[in-house]
């Protein structure tokens, strides 16, 4: 920031909140910042998450079975399909219980206004 009476550097004192002329000492207060809008925290809402989470758990789930039907087809065991059952649960549960965290926000928020 430079000075407006003779265009010198200015250095922010955190002390005073003030900007100080390094020539002339002329202080000027500094300017009240707002919030950039990119700082502002959104939380997300858990539709976001569910469908994160669906989508995540459904490439795991293919990947286990491919692995788990390679496994059983070359040494007959079957180690892996309990990966192919974890992936499957959180893959066909993680759209429903969002969409009920969603309606309980729902319903809460609904509950405030009132």
């Amino acid at each position: 920031m430079y000075c407006p009476k003779c265009n010198g550097v200015m250095s922010y004192i955190s002390e005073t909140k003030t900007y100080v002329c390094h020539y002339c000492g002329t202080q000027i207060p500094a300017p009240k910042q707002e919030k950039i809008e990119s700082e502002k925290v959104k939380k997300m809402r858990p539709i976001a998450y569910g469908l994160i989470i669906f989508f995540g758990s459904g490439v795991l789930w293919f990947l286990f079975s491919v692995l788990a039907g390679l496994e059983a087809a070359f040494s007959g065991t079957r180690y892996w399909m309990i990966l192919v059952y974890v992936f499957g649960a959180v893959f066909f549960l993680s759209l429903p219980v969002a969409a009920v965290a969603e309606i309980v926000r729902w319903w809460r928020r609904r509950q405030r206004r009132e």
